[in-house]
C-alpha cells in the first residue's frame, strides 16, 4: 500500500499472467507477420482495440531480444500454445521479420485470432488455478499492460462481447479456479 500498488495474488507459473497473456498476443501479431501482413497493418487492428500503443511500438521498447526470449521460456513450458516465431527470431538477430507464406490476414481476422487467443490463455489460467478469478486478471492487465479502461478489462469485454460462452459455454467471469474446463 505504501507503493501504491495493487497486488494481485498469483500462483507460481511460467509467465505469471501478464507475460502468459501479452505472449499469447505477441504469437498472434508474429504469426500474421509471418504470413504476409504489414506491420503497419498488424499496429492498426490491434490499436482498434484501445490499445496504449501500437505492438511494434511496444517491441522495440522490450526489445526483440528480450521478447524472443519470454516466447522461448514460454515454449518450453507450454510448446502447443507458444510456437516460437521465425519472424520475431530473425528481429531478435538484427534482421527483418521473416515472411513464410503470402496469406495476409486482414484487420477483423487479427483482432478475432487475438482475442480468441488471450481468452483461451485467460481460461487457461483461472482452471490452472494460477489466478482466483477473471478480475485479477483484468486487474493485471488493467495497471500492468495498460488494456484499455473503457473496455471494463479485458475478461468483462470477451464476456461482454460473447466470445467467452462461445469458446467455453461460460463466462470467465463465471470460470473458477481449478474447476474442469
Amino acid at each position: 500500500e505504501q507503493l501504491r500498488k495493487r497486488p494481485i495474488l498469483v500462483a507460481d507459473a511460467p509467465g505469471f499472467v501478464v507475460n502468459r497473456v501479452l505472449t499469447r498476443m505477441t504469437r498472434v501479431i508474429m504469426d500474421a507477420v509471418e504470413h504476409g501482413t504489414s506491420v503497419e497493418e498488424v499496429d492498426e487492428a490491434v490499436m482498434s482495440l484501445g490499445m496504449p500503443m501500437a505492438p511494434s511500438v511496444l517491441l522495440q521498447m522490450v526489445g526483440p531480444r528480450v521478447a524472443n526470449h519470454v516466447l522461448e521460456r514460454m515454449h518450453d513450458a507450454f510448446p502447443d500454445r507458444f510456437p516460437l516465431s521465425p519472424a520475431l527470431a530473425a528481429l531478435a538477430d538484427g534482421g527483418e521479420p521473416v515472411v513464410l507464406e503470402d496469406a495476409p490476414r486482414t484487420r477483423e481476422q487479427i483482432v478475432e485470432e487475438l482475442l480468441q487467443a488471450v481468452a483461451d490463455e485467460i481460461h487457461r489460467l483461472l482452471d490452472e488455478g494460477v489466478v482466483q478469478e477473471a478480475a485479477d486478471v483484468d486487474t493485471g492487465l488493467l495497471l500492468g499492460a495498460g488494456w484499455p479502461f473503457f473496455l471494463g478489462g479485458i475478461t468483462k469485454h470477451l464476456d461482454q462481447t460473447g466470445i467467452s460462452e462461445r469458446l467455453f459455454g461460460e463466462t470467465l467471469a463465471e470460470t473458477r479456479a481449478g474447476a474442469p474446463a
